[in-house]
Order: C-alpha cells, then structure tokens, then sequence
C-alpha cells in the first residue's frame, strides 16, 4: 500500500509524494536483495542460517555487526563464527538496522559529502543511541524499534544531502535558527519534505508499510483526520517524539497521548512518587547528551578521522 494512500486524501494527489520517492528511489541504491534480508530479520520470519547466508549474497560490510556487537576483529574477513556471534548479541532485527545505517552511511559518504558529513553523522549516532537506550526499557518495543526510529530522522536529511548538499546545508542552518520550518518553506528547498524522504526510504529499505506510516506521522507531526491507525502505527510517531524529545533535553514529549503511550516510561501522576524506569532513562540519555554517542560502527573504518583521511573527505 502507498504511503499517500494512508496518510492523504488519495482524490486528491500529492506531487511531494513522488517527488521524495522519485529522490529515494535515483540516491537509495542497494542490493535487490537487502530489503529482504532486513524485512525478514525484522519480521522474524528467517532462521538465522538464512539470514547469514542472505548477508553473504548481498556482500554487506558483516564487519559492521562484529563492531555493533562489540565483538574483536583482526580487520580480515569476519568469520561465520564471529558473525553469527554478533547475531546472538544483537539478534536479527536489530542486525538489520545496523545494516541499515551502515549501507547508507556508505552511499553518503561514496557522494563526497561536504564538510557537514561528520556532524550530521555524530547527530545521527546519537539519536541512534538515544533511541536505542529508549527501546531497551520498553520490552515490547525494544531496542532494535528505538534505534531504528532515531534513525529515521536523519535518513531523510542524508539522502537529500547526496541530492543536493548545498541546499541541505541551507535547510540545516535555517532550522537551527528557527527551530522548525513550515511545509511551504521546506517544500520551496527540497520539492518534498523530509519527514517523507524519511518515510519512503524506511519502506524501500524493508522495515514495512506500518513503521514508514509511523515515521511519517511522527517526523511530519501528521494527525489524520477520521482515521484510526492503531498501536502498531501509534508506536512508532511516539518513539520518534520520544527520541526528539529526550535529544533536546526535555523530559517527555508535549503531546499527552504519546508522553503516556509507552505505560513502562510514562511519569506517574501522583508527584510524590516517582518511575524509578523513567529516572534510569533520563541518566543514561544525558551521558549521551553531554559527550556524544562514540558508537562508530557505522563508519567504514573505526574513527571519523581514519575515515577522513581513506575516503579523502573534507
């Protein structure tokens, strides 16, 4: 089903919608069968013999998992031992994601990005993190959803980049002036909004119809009228709100539905007592907050700078 379908009138069409997917489409280019291998990882519908063996015919980095799961490598080869180590720690879907994030980090970093390359990543690894950190005390959510989701913020804005880094970089000085940009202007600098550059690409890469609507809803703060989506959707715009929230210092998001959605985060609402899950989020979101993710698994070599200097990146 398209997203537009969902999310919009479908009498009345929307040409931003094929313009992000046209721009999704022309930049997100990866191994036919990835989405796949990610879909079936996500949906835990492949035993993990399969899914190693999917990881070798789309010759991924399986380096990446080695390194997310903090697992020791002599820099050759990984072998079937250490990678099906690294699914063990990490386990399929959140495998997936790393994939993810590794393969479009490399389609970024492959354009020659300009100098900006390295703070939007260092962001990204920290919305990744935080989202991570988020998941991990939500049980049925998990880890792996809370990390895709603070992704899914800045996967819209790295495939604009590729695109057209200049005007990215107008649009991201622009939005730390003013906080936030309105349809119209966002539309006048990229055709589309990233919210579903965003959008289109979490679905192109495999992660279902479901979470690409919830990351439309959250990224783009949509509110369909007469229509109820369900907890399966909602989850995914509250962790984004969640996330964004968290990142920016604040306690929980504005919106009461989706600051109560998670019932293991929820503050309590009698002040004299407090979520003791809560207090071990906020202390471990504000190490984050303060020093940086120093995840670097996303990167084709272990430091920003070695990158650098290999890649011959400003």
């Amino acid at each position: 089903m398209e997203l537009q379908q969902i999310l919009h009138d479908a009498s009345q069409p929307d040409p931003t919608w094929e313009i992000a997917r046209a721009c999704v489409q022309k930049h997100l280019s990866i191994p036919s069968t990835l989405p796949r291998l990610i879909k079936s990882g996500w949906e835990a519908q492949m035993s993990q013999a399969d899914f190693l063996k999917l990881v070798g015919g789309c010759r991924l980095n399986a380096g990446c998992l080695l390194a997310a799961a903090q697992i020791m490598s002599d820099g050759r080869k990984p072998s079937i031992q250490h990678v099906t180590s690294a699914l063990n720690s990490l386990g399929m879907g959140y495998s997936g994601v790393v994939i993810a994030v590794n393969v479009v980090t490399r389609l970024f970093l492959k354009s020659k990005p300009p100098p900006l390359w390295k703070s939007l990543l260092k962001d990204m690894m920290s919305s990744i993190e935080i989202g991570y950190i988020l998941g991990s005390k939500i049980p049925n959510f998990g880890s792996a959803g809370g990390a895709l989701m603070g992704f899914a913020d800045f996967l819209g804005q790295i495939i604009l980049c590729i695109d057209s880094p200049k005007t990215l970089k107008e649009w991201r000085f622009q939005m730390s002036r003013a906080g936030k940009l309105g349809r119209k202007v966002e539309v006048e600098f990229f055709g589309c909004e990233p919210y579903q550059v965003a959008a289109v690409a979490v679905q192109s890469l495999g992660f279902g119809v479901p979470t690409a609507v919830g990351t439309a809803l959250g990224l783009g703060r949509l509110n369909p009228q007469y229509l109820e989506l369900g907890p399966s959707i909602d989850c995914w715009k509250a962790a984004i709100l969640w996330i964004e929230a968290l990142r920016r210092g604040r306690d929980y998001p504005p919106d009461a539905a989706m600051r109560d959605f998670f019932s293991e985060i929820a503050p309590l609402k009698d002040p004299q007592k407090k979520n003791l899950t809560l207090g071990v989020l906020y202390t471990e979101v504000a190490k984050v907050r303060s020093n940086g993710s120093d995840w670097t698994w996303h990167l084709p070599l272990p430091s920003y700078d070695a990158t650098q200097d290999a890649w011959d990146l400003g």
